[in-house]
């Protein structure tokens, strides 16, 4: 699309196969907020589009108006931004675009510009029969003022964390208009961490070319919060390359800390889940300036193969930032570098013993090297050995990825000004009240604040009752009626049922609270 001037483009929720809401509601709703007074001679564009730079690349339906002032434009902003019925169909992450964004764009079409008499003109296709105001009618959604935050955990294998959280925001906006939606997906610091978080926190990704485990390059992403906390994720091809390489380095993971540190970033949460690294971390030392050092002062490449020749590590050239910088590893492999509990033999069955031995000199030399002895911590043998490595010359502190990721998208502060939180998993249990888990994390939260909390399971188990004991809170099952279970050929249409029938059951509680109130003043 061409962009004249000054340009913004709205970007509303649309799921594949949902009729949430059609163009033509989009623009009566976009329409019914705006007069003719604001938007004269503002070229109009529309169509469905999906935007790679933003947090979602998902497709969804995009309003753009063009060639206005940077005042008049700001105007447009102000009164959408404002407008709760105008809100209940926005994206929930990232709702409004600018000029450099909307450059980006293909395949919108052009509908003409505004004439005096609220018409479009001159566009490339028929518009629908849809007229700007003028004069803005005053109305008061069923959710304005309230907020609710969703974090459910994955459903079963087949809707992922912000995909439950997707379908529960139609919901959520069809039977409280103009509420306000927080998303917050679950994650255990692998392959989408980084997405969560940028659509948690609203934060700016950075995209840095790094070698891949087998040595090829490859672009990768973190993201930065609130400007001054970076978010490293254990990229796909990290976790793809088990049992598929010999000596799979971990200098990329590195190659990331380092362009966060030359950011001049002071917190960094490194991501450590299920991968094929088995350097010990040896790479990522590499990648951050340190010198690996044979028997006669010969540099090594940090293989997992000249393990065997490393004698010491030089720190001298380890980059400055580290010292001032603080640490966190999201993981919740507990398993130590060595020992009875070490990585060696529960990830490396058919050669144990040698990677045992492996492992508790790479021990020792990071003992000699830094004064810390970590080889027993747990969290040390995180990505094959990669934690230790984090702990020892970084001083990073190993925390559960509920904990991490709540603490980055400052979950604590946030959810003070929430009216719901609404979480959930597949199967509800009392194993799910744990505190390394989403609903047993978020339960302990809500309690301390009394925040309501609203659970939707896809079955219940024995023990969820607990739940009821704990915090104020109300419980839904995603269960087919002909088998007493939630079957696994039709659970997503299961789950949109229950996210209907809980929000509906919510709205009716206030219905009867509204009713109750007029009463009483009779």
């Amino acid at each position: 699309m061409e962009v004249l001037r000054f340009g913004l483009g709205v970007r509303f929720d649309v799921l594949e196969g949902e009729e949430q809401a059609t163009p033509r509601q989009l623009w009566e709703e976009v329409f019914s907020v705006l007069t003719t007074s604001e938007v004269k001679g503002l070229h109009v564009f529309g169509g469905r589009a999906s935007l790679a730079d933003y947090a979602s690349s998902e497709p969804c339906y995009i309003c753009a108006f063009t060639n206005g002032s940077l005042k008049q434009l700001r105007r447009v902003y102000q009164k959408l931004n404002e407008d709760a019925g105008v809100g209940m169909y926005l994206t929930a992450t990232h709702p409004f675009i600018q000029s450099n964004a909307l450059e980006k764009i293909d395949g919108l079409t052009f509908y003409g510009r505004i004439q005096r008499d609220g018409t479009l003109f001159g566009g490339e296709a028929p518009f629908f029969d849809v007229r700007v105001c003028k004069k803005r009618g005053k109305r008061k959604p069923m959710g304005k003022g309230i907020v609710f935050l969703l974090s459910p955990g994955a459903y079963r294998g087949l809707l992922s964390s912000k995909q439950a959280i997707r379908r529960l925001t139609l919901a959520a906006r069809r039977h409280f208009p103009g509420v306000r939606i927080l998303p917050l997906p679950i994650v255990n610091g692998g392959p989408g961490t980084v997405d969560a978080l940028l659509t948690a926190c609203n934060g700016i990704a950075r995209t840095v070319r790094i070698k891949s485990p087998g040595g090829s390059e490859l672009d990768a992403r973190y993201a930065v919060l609130r400007g001054s906390v970076a978010v490293i994720e254990m990229p796909a091809v990290f976790c793809a390359q088990v049992a598929k390489e010999v000596n799979c380095s971990s200098f990329g993971i590195g190659e990331l800390i380092r362009r966060a540190l030359d950011e001049g970033i002071k917190e960094i949460v490194i991501g450590l889940s299920e991968s094929g690294i088995n350097d010990g971390g040896l790479g990522c030392l590499r990648a951050l300036g340190a010198k690996l050092l044979d028997s006669e002062g010969n540099e090594l490449s940090g293989a997992c193969g000249e393990t065997s020749d490393l004698c010491s590590i030089d720190t001298e050239f380890l980059h400055p930032r580290i010292k001032n910088t603080s640490f966190t590893i999201m993981t919740d492999c507990l398993q130590t570098l060595f020992g009875e509990d070490g990585i060696a033999p529960a990830r490396f069955k058919d050669n144990s013993k040698e990677m045992e031995a492996m492992f508790l000199k790479l021990g020792e030399i990071f003992t000699k090297a830094t004064g810390l002895d970590v080889g027993l911590q747990a969290g040390s043998g995180a990505a094959g050995g990669l934690g230790a490595a984090l702990m020892s010359f970084l001083k990073a502190t190993q925390k559960s990825s509920i904990s991490a990721l709540f603490e980055a998208a400052e979950l604590e502060r946030r959810v003070k000004n929430v009216s719901l939180v609404v979480t959930g998993e597949g199967v509800l249990d009392s194993r799910s009240l744990e505190p390394d888990r989403a609903v047993g994390a978020i339960v302990g939260l809500c309690a301390k604040q009394r925040i309501p909390i609203a659970v939707i399971a896809g079955c219940m188990g024995t023990g969820s009752e607990e739940l009821l004991e704990k915090c104020e809170c109300s419980m839904i099952a995603a269960i087919d009626q002909a088998t007493g279970g939630m079957a696994l050929e039709n659970s997503v249409a299961l789950f949109d049922s229950a996210a209907d029938r809980m929000f509906r059951f919510i709205r009716l509680g206030r219905e009867i609270e509204r009713v109750s109130a007029r009463k009483s003043k009779k």
